[in-house]
């Protein structure tokens, strides 16, 4: 669910936008909106930008994503798109396509950690328990005190060697 109150002093528009819907369609309308009414921004060129990547990745596979993402570099992918679209794909249980998003991550956000952990739940929901624990061992090399992640290696670890 989610709402916006978006006011556009400049050309005199108020919208408001109510859906119970899928985020990613409520930020669909809303980006559409904004292209409308402000024209094209660097946020929307990003947002966009990330879309057709994300697409060619669930269409076309990892490697086509991953070429979009470097076709530009003066657009950046947005980590946090690629994530909830990533979390989406886990959400209906696709999680081969999951994982190929969040391996896109990884390659788009190389230093940011989250992509790991999100990559490690990926890798664990699909029952790869190794490839789970590659993940989360990276993540815990910068966040070395996160206790629920240190508690499902350790889980994860007897799994695997049982």
């Amino acid at each position: 669910m989610a709402c916006e109150l978006l006011m556009f002093e400049d050309s005199g528009y108020t919208v408001i936008i109510l859906t119970n819907g899928e985020v990613e369609n409520y930020w669909s309308i809303l980006n559409f909106v904004k292209l409308q009414l402000t024209g094209e921004t660097p946020y929307l060129k990003s947002y966009y930008h990330t879309q057709r990547v994300v697409s060619a990745t669930l269409n076309r596979g990892y490697d086509d994503g991953l070429k979009i993402a470097h076709s530009n570099p003066d657009l950046a992918v947005r980590e946090s798109l690629v994530e909830r679209m990533g979390y989406g794909q886990l959400f209906r249980s696709n999680y081969k396509k999951a994982i190929e998003i969040f391996k896109l991550n990884v390659a788009c956000s190389p230093n940011s950690p989250n992509t790991h952990y999100h990559l490690g739940e990926a890798y664990r929901l699909s029952g790869d328990s190794k490839q789970a624990l590659v993940e989360y061992n990276k993540y815990l090399e910068v966040d070395p005190s996160d206790e629920s992640v240190k508690e499902r290696v350790r889980s994860l670890s007897k799994s695997t060697t049982n």
